[in-house]
């Protein structure tokens, strides 16, 4: 029907393709070296892998909480969803800390996750960009008008290290907790009034 042309974008989608690529491999090769430190300072195959493991898990479950508030279809979903989420990253991390030294460690597990997540999205961006139907075709537009539309590096840095820095505060300072708490809500209610101030 109303099909574009899409023959003299090849070099867009193929510079979206490379960009697509080269996120992943960034983000994987932080979230490797991250990982890689926090082995080193923890020292303990065992400790490693538990605070690691631990804090996939808690990330599973942020997002998990994240998903099912969206699905209640709230009515601002983007400020309900970041004091939800942030609520339940503060008390993950209260759950997955060991100490200070895991801090690191929890960080780079977080990222890794984000990494992963990225490596997923960009692999599907790749199979889009050839894909058949209103999909690739919307896919094969935004290549051309806007290139690749993958996570943020703030946004991928930002979720490992404010995750690592609860960590180490916390493992010292548990009674902070309910602060921290307060903190992302307030961070959410603020975002939410920013949109209205035209």
């Amino acid at each position: 029907m109303g099909t574009c042309d899409y023959s003299d974008a090849r070099a867009e989608f193929s510079a979206s393709s490379r960009q697509s690529r080269d996120r992943a491999i960034l983000f994987a090769s932080i979230a490797g070296i991250v990982l890689l430190v926090g082995a080193f300072l923890i020292g303990d195959v065992v400790t490693f892998a538990a605070a690691a493991g631990t804090a996939l898990l808690a990330w599973a479950g942020v997002q998990l909480v994240g998903i099912g508030y969206l699905r209640t279809r709230p009515k601002n979903p983007a400020v309900g969803l970041s004091i939800v989420a942030g609520a339940a990253t503060v008390l993950a991390v209260l759950l997955i800390t060991p100490g200070g030294t895991a801090a690191v460690t929890i960080a780079g597990a977080w990222l890794a996750c984000g990494a992963a997540t990225e490596v997923l999205r960009g692999s599907q961006w790749r199979r889009a960009l050839s894909a058949e139907g209103t999909s690739g075709e919307v896919v094969r537009t935004l290549a051309v008008h806007t290139g690749y539309d993958g996570t943020p590096l703030v946004s991928f840095l930002s979720g490992g290290v404010l995750v690592g820095v609860w960590a180490a505060v916390l493992g010292a300072l548990p009674w902070l907790t309910p602060f921290a708490i307060l903190v992302h809500v307030a961070a959410a209610l603020g975002l939410s009034a920013s949109p209205r101030t035209r």
